[in-house]
């Protein structure tokens, strides 16, 4: 059994119990659908797609190739530890300076160091960012009532 499949076998398994799990959450009184319609649809898709997953693992019947893990490109592990420490500032200064700028911040610095060559084209890394930060905070902050800090 190939990895993939493993994989496909656990979510299919983590899907089915996560949708059980749906039917015991309250039913609806003010709308329609309810808390239980959202989760229940993700995890219906969660386990829709991993029997895609499934069948096209069986259906290529390749093992895992040992040579192709050990030949693959390097992990840039000094990457994910600066990201991962940004990740912690960005959840420390989150209420001190509020979410657009923080957001904005850490989205302008993300961008930055995932794709050094976009410094070329740093108004429109900017630009993107604030565009990113504001329409989140408009469409969860006004429109779906969400408070983000």
């Amino acid at each position: 059994m190939t990895l993939d499949a493993k994989i496909a076998l656990i979510l299919i398994l983590l899907g089915g119990f996560l949708c059980r799990a749906t039917f015991s959450l309250p039913g609806a009184r003010f709308d329609r659908l309810g808390p239980a319609f959202f989760p229940r649809v993700v995890s219906i898709i969660l386990v829709a797609l991993s029997v895609f997953l499934a069948l096209d693992s069986l259906r290529s019947n390749k093992k895992d190739d040992v040579r192709m893990r050990e030949e693959g490109p390097k992990a840039e592990y000094s990457m994910i530890l600066f990201l991962m420490v940004l990740l912690c500032l960005y959840v420390l200064f989150l209420k001190r300076l509020g979410y657009l700028v923080t957001t904005s911040l850490f989205l302008i610095v993300s961008m930055l160091v995932l794709n050094p060559e976009s410094k070329r084209f740093l108004p429109k890394v900017v630009l993107l960012s604030l565009a990113i930060a504001t329409g989140i905070h408009v469409v969860f902050g006004r429109f779906l009532g969400v408070m983000l800090p």
